[in-house]
């Protein structure tokens, strides 16, 4: 009698615990186009999901799509029966007409036999602009192929600041995500923000990333907008203009200026999948080396390095600098007032990729 009382309750056991286990829950959500991105009237956004559930009768999905801050015209796909405890399906939304900014996603789990919500999931970070085009006007930004990068944040607390400043000149609301990077190539976390047609946004870096860490950031490429950073003296002076690079190359030369009165300053991130030497070289007009130096040794993929010409190089009248690499790097060349300036200018300097 004891040992069927005891297998009685290690039944009941095991179905408590088995029930706890499976519970009501969609999980594995992916969106196709991934957010934030744009999208055209009547273009589907698809919403793939894991399921598991306890009924027994089986289950319907739906999803309900808007926006929170514009008025959209939005449509999503019936709800279709699903069967056993767990599985995967889809569902989509569409925007059928409007124009702006659609945020928000409720995903609902119902009874089929029922009709009750056994589950609910709501997600309130999407974007999604749209349309991609109006009045056949289309976004004036060029596609980039590769990885867009801004390589140089002025350090924290420094004697420059940087400001970044994102740029719609469109007629369509758009979203974007900047990745901001440490100078050891760790990533940190998103800054994700959208802009309604023909509008500029400008930001303090440090009111967007992580001020001490941040060292450059990375654009997602799918965004319509354009990046420009401003440098700014924290002392006396002008800001100088960068803007976002997309174009890569693994060697580049440059023209210094006079060391008598500014400094040169190369900021350079390896955007190759493997380390590297960094490695500059300094010729006379007739194209003769003069000099040749690793700058930087073993730089892993994603690391940034800061340099500064005169450390190596001397007497920069009529010569050039040719800047190499074994793989393709992101290069901001950055000319400044010397140190005890009565003016504190800071300067992009023309760098051309070799390659």
């Amino acid at each position: 009698m004891k040992r069927s009382l005891n297998r009685i309750l290690v039944l009941l056991m095991t179905w408590v615990v088995g029930s706890h286990l499976l519970g009501n829950e969609l999980t594995n959500i992916q969106f196709s186009p991934a957010s934030p991105a744009s999208i055209d009237w009547e273009e589907q956004v698809v919403i793939t999901f894991d399921y598991q559930t306890e009924e027994t009768e089986g289950i319907r999905v739906s999803c309900t799509a808007y926006s929170t801050s514009h008025d959209l015209n939005t449509a999503w796909a019936g709800s279709r029966l699903l069967t056993g405890q767990t599985g995967s399906s889809d569902t989509y939304f569409i925007v059928r007409s409007g124009e702006g900014i659609l945020n928000t996603v409720i995903l609902r789990m119902k009874s089929a036999a029922t009709g009750d919500i056994i589950f609910e999931k709501k997600m309130e970070d999407l974007a999604y602009s749209c349309p991609k085009v109006i009045d056949g006007e289309e976004i004036p930004y060029p596609e980039c192929s590769e990885t867009r990068v801004v390589p140089h944040i002025t350090a924290y607390g420094g004697l420059f600041e940087t400001m970044v400043i994102v740029q719609n000149f469109s007629n369509a609301p758009q979203s974007f995500v900047l990745t901001p990077y440490g100078a050891d190539g760790n990533k940190y976390q998103d800054f994700t923000d959208h802009l309604e047609a023909q509008e500029t946004a400008y930001f303090a870096f440090e009111d967007i990333f992580p001020a001490e860490q941040t060292a450059y950031f990375t654009i997602n490429p799918e965004a319509k907008i354009v990046v420009d950073v401003a440098y700014t003296s924290t002392m006396n002076g002008s800001p100088a203009f960068a803007r976002e690079r997309c174009r890569f190359a693994k060697r580049w030369a440059l023209t210094p200026g006079n060391w008598n009165l500014v400094f040169d300053g190369l900021a350079i991130v390896n955007m190759g999948d493997a380390e590297t030497n960094f490695v500059l070289s300094q010729y006379d007009s007739t194209n003769n080396l003069i000099h040749s130096q690793v700058i930087a040794e073993a730089v892993q993929p994603g690391q940034k390095v800061l340099y500064v010409l005169d450390a190596h190089f001397s007497d920069p009248a009529n010569t050039r600098f040719v800047f190499e690499s074994d793989h393709k790097v992101a290069f901001l060349a950055l000319s400044g007032s010397l140190p005890g300036s009565e003016s504190n200018f800071l300067w992009e300097n023309a760098a051309f990729p070799l390659d």
